[in-house]
């Protein structure tokens, strides 16, 4: 059977160097045309064609940082490592990242880590910076020239798209196995301090968290910039108070609040006030103060049982030794370095005292990011799976409710196993067809039990198909955690999380449709989020994965399973959207244990799914699931708002599909509209 080529636009094509751009970088650091040292980079290459932009700056940077990390090379003795050690370099398989560290990182008495936020190259800490102010303060040249001053070893970690699996880049933000490489035996130092920038703090964060026992005594001093962490998720007194005596933040404030230390409540620890406004440019500021900083501490006892209920003496240039002192009414208060005095504790009364956050940085609105999780799921009747049920009654339990996943919960054990969803009851029907083949080295003990019983026709419990389909891992977060953590973690994939309080009483679910939902209803609360809506969409991702709709229903299973998606568009011969086929559909399958539906043609179940809305609604419709290219940013997530979809698919005027719209690509837009 023909069918027809859509044609796609081709993706833009760069140089590799920065004079195949045009541009130099002159005696001052700044990126500037190659024919003069004043005319500097312009980002508006090409009027309304965002993408080009994009991908023109993006490309240009690495150029930078190819010169940049060749410098850090020659003049700092840098070597690029991969973490785990030991791989072969032919292997395509084990994901690793690529750091780089000088030659007496491991011998040194004083070790600096460095750690960017998400979407810079290695060696980076703003490509904005890079291309609009400096490639010395942009890059961490300025950083790395004042740890050689002060004879720091220096590691640079890379918590970005250097995690590699089948030869492709996937984006990975955590920094664990960086971690845990760090905390090893190959590192002397008992002095290791620490450098992130803004999502790099809340890995940071997280990773410190979970390897609290092995970093708690080897620790001198962390320096956040533009911080994006909350402490409210970690609820551990040790950690909390041993965070609070080691950190210290640098942020963007009004210009009259330059060099004001304010402690506030969501990080935990004590702030130094740039006095500037701007994102990034917080850096220029930063970088030598976080030096001061750990200068003040470099001598520093580092055993946090010999320093954790000792008074430190006050240091000007160490914010954490600045009391504490709130305002009336409890929230985050100034601090007056005047004020201190020796029988004063930094953050003495933060345990202590209850206080009341003041959203935002006034009282003027409402910062959407700041809502606490635990409202989203505050009315929310939460339904959930007993582990022994069969996976057939737990799939019935999705069905009655209305819902597309439920927590499983072991009753036996007072434990939540897991999530089911229909993500893994596909699995559990490829499985049970034998359409899917899992070697033997990637079979969990669960997985084992499942076919065999599936290759005997027992009844399988769903505590065995939990979390089967390994796409959404079971994430866990307290009622008090901000909406930016989540967001966040929603840009990376994950789809949802379940909100447990400290005692392990699960308060509900909060998912990408519903965080989008509560978004939308509160849209006017928040006119920070206004300008973004009346944009263009400009979040085309990826090639559209799609079926014909000939193609068996089951077929296109196993394509979504392979191709880890939830959803494919079905096309006719001609590319025009017929429909969509995804995985909450299995549940029209499962009613009455219609299997017979697996082998009938995409097209026909699409018809049927058509004409089961219409009897069970009333309605003789079924949701458009398709936006125009030139449709705005609000418009688009309306529409996901209302059809409950998670992906989009983009259509030019024609009516041929040309891209798609997932909720990961609206929450990475969300989360970088945080970032900066």
């Amino acid at each position: 059977m023909y069918r027809r080529r859509i044609k796609k636009p081709r993706a833009p094509v760069f140089g590799k160097t920065i004079e195949e751009f045009g541009f130099k970088i002159n005696a001052n650091g700044r990126v500037v045309d190659v024919s003069s040292d004043e005319v500097p980079y312009v980002f508006d290459l090409k009027a309304k064609d965002r993408a080009y932009q994009e991908a023109h700056c993006l490309a240009l940077t690495d150029a930078v940082l190819r010169v940049v990390r060749d410098d850090l090379a020659k003049v700092y003795g840098f070597i690029e490592m991969t973490v785990p050690l030991g791989i072969d370099k032919d292997d395509t398989t084990t994901p690793r990242a690529h750091i780089l560290a000088t030659e007496n990182v491991h011998e040194c008495e004083r070790l600096l880590v460095l750690i960017p936020g998400t979407r810079e190259g290695l060696g980076s800490w703003s490509r904005r910076l890079i291309c609009n102010a400096s490639v010395t303060v942009g890059s961490m040249i300025s950083t790395v020239k004042l740890a050689h001053e002060g004879d720091y070893g220096v590691l640079i970690l890379n918590p970005n798209a250097h995690h590699w699996v089948d030869n492709e880049a996937t984006i990975h933000p955590p920094t664990q196995g960086e971690m845990e490489y760090v905390q090893g035996k190959p590192f002397k130092s008992q002095k290791i301090f620490f450098m992130a920038h803004k999502y790099g703090t809340h890995t940071l964060m997280r990773a410190l968290s979970l390897q609290f026992e092995a970093f708690k005594d080897r620790v001198s001093a962390i320096s956040l910039v533009d911080g994006s962490h909350s402490i409210d998720s970690y609820t551990d007194p040790s950690f909390r108070k041993w965070w609070s005596l080691n950190a210290a933040g640098f942020v963007p404030s009004e210009a009259e609040d330059l060099a004001k230390v304010v402690y506030k409540p969501e990080s935990g620890c004590n702030n130094y006030m740039t006095g500037t406004q701007e994102f990034d440019h917080t850096l220029m500021e930063a970088i030598p103060l976080t030096f001061k900083f750990f200068a003040a501490r470099k001598d520093r006892e580092t055993v946090f049982d010999h320093y954790k209920d000792t008074v430190p003496e006050f240091n000007e240039a160490d914010p954490t030794t600045f009391a504490a002192i709130y305002n009336e009414g409890g929230e985050e208060g100034d601090i007056d370095p005047s004020s201190v005095h020796a029988s004063c504790t930094p953050h003495s009364n933060a345990a202590t005292m209850t206080h009341q956050h003041r959203e935002g940085l006034t009282t003027l609105q409402r910062d959407w990011t700041m809502v606490e999780v635990g409202t989203l799921v505050a009315k929310q009747t939460l339904v959930t799976v007993d582990a022994d049920s069969t996976v057939e009654d737990a799939c019935e339990v999705l069905l009655q409710n209305g819902i597309s996943s439920a927590p499983v919960y072991d009753a036996n054990k007072n434990i939540y196993v897991g999530m089911f969803d229909y993500g893994d009851l596909m699995t559990y029907i490829l499985l049970l067809l034998k359409k899917m083949q899992v070697p033997l080295k990637d079979q969990s003990v669960e997985m084992r039990d499942l076919i065999q019983r599936t290759s005997k026709s027992q009844a399988v419990p769903v505590k065995l198909a939990s979390d089967l389909s390994g796409k959404d891992p079971f994430c866990t977060v307290l009622p008090q955690t901000r909406l930016a953590a989540v967001v966040h973690d929603f840009g990376t994939g994950i789809h949802r999380v379940a909100v447990m309080d400290p005692e392990g009483n699960m308060k509900g679910i909060v998912s990408q449709s519903s965080t989008l939902d509560y978004i939308m209803r509160h849209l006017s609360e928040y006119p920070q989020l206004q300008p973004i809506m009346q944009k263009s969409c400009g979040l085309t991702s990826g090639k559209v994965l799609s079926v014909n709709g000939d193609s068996k229903v089951l077929d296109a299973l196993i394509s979504m399973s392979n191709n880890n998606v939830s959803s494919l568009a079905v096309l006719d011969d001609q590319g025009m959207l017929l429909g969509n086929i995804s995985m909450t559909d299995i549940k029209h399958i499962m009613k009455s244990l219609r299997t017979s539906w697996l082998w009938i043609s995409c097209f026909q179940l699409v018809c049927k799914i058509r004409l089961s809305h219409g009897i069970e609604s009333g309605e003789d419709q079924y949701p458009i699931l398709d936006v125009n290219a030139k449709s705005t940013f609000g418009y688009t997530l309306s529409k996901l708002q209302a059809t409950k979809v998670h992906r989009m698919w983009v259509v030019n005027d024609g009516g041929c599909v040309v891209g798609v719209v997932s909720l990961t690509d609206v929450f990475r837009v969300l989360s970088t509209l945080i970032d900066n």
